[in-house]
């Protein structure tokens, strides 16, 4: 692909990533001038290899999303599939994604506890709800209070490894249905056209 056909692809994939927003305000959430992102979307200029990985990470994509529109995992493969391109205000660092993975594995007992020390400490502490924003101290203790209830029982996401097996898959099968289709379509292009009395 030529570097101008780039130029226009990453712009049109920002553009559908900015959906109705205004420039503007979606600049400003990715951390660029509006200038600046009106000439990415219109393929007159390419961002640099570090300003694509910001974007990407500001978004919550990879930068091969940005770069080439290719997926690599299911929670691109549905925002691409949707059009469903919100961004991810807060990046999780790997302590988190470990602790989220550690919680998957564990049983539900240990999560039943841990949800327990977490909700002592909400109830307690105004300064970890004051972290949370009031906006969400009450969705989240909600939803720690249903968990707890359940016994330590929640529904789990999926990891990196499983994500990219389940899009690997998810190709797979759109593949063999492009391919199925345009066989279809070639055997019915073959067919004679018949013609109805008037």
């Amino acid at each position: 692909m030529s570097t101008q056909d780039q130029k226009r692809e990453l712009g049109l994939r920002l553009r559908q990533l900015r959906g109705d927003q205004s420039q503007e305000e979606f600049a400003q959430e990715i951390g660029l001038t509006r200038a600046a992102l009106a000439n990415y979307e219109t393929g007159r200029t390419m961002p640099k290899r570090a300003m694509i990985r910001a974007i990407s990470q500001r978004l919550g994509l990879s930068d091969d999303y940005l770069l080439s529109g290719e997926v690599r995992n299911e929670f691109e493969f549905n925002r691409a599939l949707t059009g469903n391109f919100r961004l991810n205000r807060s990046v999780e660092t790997r302590d988190e994604r470990a602790v989220i993975e550690a919680m998957r594995a564990v049983d539900p007992q240990t999560v039943s506890e841990v949800i327990a020390a977490l909700l002592r400490d909400l109830g307690e502490n105004a300064e970890s709800r004051g972290r949370l924003g009031s906006e969400k101290v009450g969705v989240i203790v909600h939803r720690l209070h249903v968990i707890h209830s359940a016994g330590g029982e929640f529904t789990k996401g999926m990891s990196q490894e499983e994500a990219d097996a389940a899009t690997r898959q998810l190709k797979e099968i759109a593949k063999e249905n492009g391919q199925m289709l345009a066989k279809e379509a070639a055997e019915e292009a073959k067919e004679p056209s018949i013609k109805g009395d008037s």
